[in-house]
């Protein structure tokens, strides 16, 4: 039943999170401190469900610590699959940071290193989001606890 719960619980968070950034893509022409706040919330509270589901741990943080915690935890079997998902979501969540920085020099070269502009900073947030969501759905790791 606790699975199930899970599993609900995700669907809304990767829902939201997909909602959010369309509405921060939408209502703002610049990202910032706020936007990147907004979206990386709902990116970690969807990681937590994950891990909570998959693992039975309860995620605290979202620091490097947190992430080899994580795969520390987690059997031969899960690991390719978290792997996969906890790293993309990490590296979002610092591009996300990056690209909120205050730092123009930071920031630019955020952007820079994918090949982006600020017309395409938005879309490519959103499909990295949705390819997290989408792993995460479509993941058969079974139960580790």
């Amino acid at each position: 039943m606790l699975s199930a719960k899970l599993e609900n619980e995700m669907d809304k968070l990767g829902s939201a999170l997909i909602s959010e950034i369309e509405n921060v893509s939408t209502n703002f022409t610049e990202f910032g401190y706020r936007e990147r706040i907004r979206i990386e919330r709902y990116l970690f509270l969807l990681i937590k469900a994950f891990c909570q589901k998959e693992l039975g741990y309860n995620l605290q943080g979202f620091s490097k610590w947190h992430i080899e915690e994580i795969i520390s935890l987690s059997s031969e079997k899960q690991k390719r699959s978290l792997n996969l998902i906890v790293d993309q979501a990490f590296q979002l969540k610092i591009y996300l940071q990056s690209l909120s920085s205050e730092n123009a020099y930071v920031r630019g070269d955020a952007l820079t290193k994918l090949g982006l502009d600020r017309k395409r900073v938005f879309p490519f947030i959103q499909s990295q989001s949705k390819s997290i969501v989408n792993k995460i759905n479509m993941s058969s790791v079974e139960p580790g606890v």
